[in-house]
């Protein structure tokens, strides 16, 4: 028998595939399913695996060694000895099943799955829990969710969660996209502030990272809302500001600062702040806590000397209405006197304080 030379490398033969170069081979390996699934009495290949699949420098695709390749109607029924490889067989495959145009599928799934991770073929049955299912997520940096969500199909473990045949799959996969995604790393999740005095401007300052290379973090902050607050937008909070409302850059630092004068004295005041980025979690949550401070009191000396210097002034104005003869008029006006000082002796505005100062004298 004369078999045709090609000129290729098995996927087995380890290279970091870029997740692209991955779609790539799915697409091409899928495209030979579907020829295959499209047969007067479709074929089922039965031992889909990287050393089963070879591949060139112009990333053109080979599917090899039909030794086991089966074919019938619609569902295929199994044959009365199990054939293929550990670890790529489908559960259905492996208890000598009915298989159908969804088993070659699983098989696909689990080489795909050790391109991306770079896992070896002989080791694909570490990532396998008992229900059969293929963990990989903690193996593979972040990528589109889309993507990953189309692998875990590929590989569910019960025939009828995948994909009906290839021609599916292959259909959502074409639009799906693989890039990398940035990943946020966040110097701290709780910002505490606490304020000695009332009215008091606090800085707290978080550090955001993103250590996946050729990519870049981009994000948004967003005061979470609260029945406590008054409404507002996602840019205008009443008492938290940031120095930057949005971002792009994978080293950043971030400034939020809290206005204590818009809040309650001497109580805590908890908020959360949303951060939206480009990564896979796509929202990190921030929890803040503000202790307010008191409102800072008078001095006794202080006192002491505004009520001396307003007795002054009581005898002068005294003097002055009793030489007009107006009585009533002075008693009106130390009665306003008198609202007046106990406004400027527990408000903490100082222009109003001011007003009331040069009102007075």
């Amino acid at each position: 028998m004369i078999q045709e030379y090609i000129n290729a490398e098995s996927a087995v033969i380890y290279r970091q595939w870029q997740p692209q170069e991955i779609k790539q081979i799915a697409i091409s390996v899928l495209e030979i399913l579907v020829y295959l699934q499209s047969q007067p009495q479709p074929v089922i290949h039965r031992d889909i695996k990287p050393e089963n699949i070879l591949i060139d420098e112009q990333l053109n695709v080979y599917l090899v060694d039909f030794g086991f390749a089966r074919m019938g109607g619609g569902e295929i029924a199994a044959s009365s000895v199990v054939k293929g490889t550990m670890g790529f067989m489908s559960p259905e495959q492996m208890f000598n099943r009915r298989l159908t145009t969804a088993s070659d599928l699983y098989s696909l799934g689990a080489t795909l799955i050790c391109l991306l991770t770079g896992i070896k073929s002989g080791d694909i049955g570490n990532l396998i829990d008992a229900n059969y299912r293929i963990i990989f997520r903690h193996l593979i940096p972040p990528l589109q969710r889309g993507w990953i969500n189309w692998l875990e199909k590929m590989a569910e473990p019960k025939y009828t969660d995948r994909y009906e045949n290839a021609e599916e799959a292959l259909a959502v996969l074409r639009p799906l996209d693989v890039n990398r995604l940035p990943k946020v790393r966040i110097s701290q999740e709780n910002l505490e502030f606490s304020s000695d005095k009332w009215g008091e401007k606090l800085i707290g300052i978080i550090q955001i990272s993103n250590p996946i290379p050729e990519t870049i973090l981009s994000g948004r902050w967003e005061v979470a809302p609260h029945v406590s607050d008054p409404p507002h937008t996602p840019y205008d909070h009443s008492w938290i500001s940031f120095s930057s409302q949005k971002f792009e850059g994978n080293n950043v630092e971030c400034k939020i600062t809290v206005d204590t004068s818009k809040l309650v004295e001497n109580e805590i005041h908890k908020r959360e702040i949303f951060l939206h980025n480009n990564s896979a979690s796509e929202i990190e949550t921030i929890n803040v806590e503000v202790k307010t401070g008191t409102v800072p009191k008078l001095e006794a000396s202080s006192i002491f000397i505004f009520f001396f210097c307003r007795f002054v002034v009581a005898m002068f104005i005294f003097y002055i209405f009793n030489l007009l003869g107006y009585y009533r008029g002075f008693f009106l006006w130390e009665l306003i006197c008198i609202g007046v000082c106990a406004l400027f002796t527990y408000t903490n505005n100082k222009i109003v304080k001011g007003i009331i100062i040069f009102g007075i004298f």
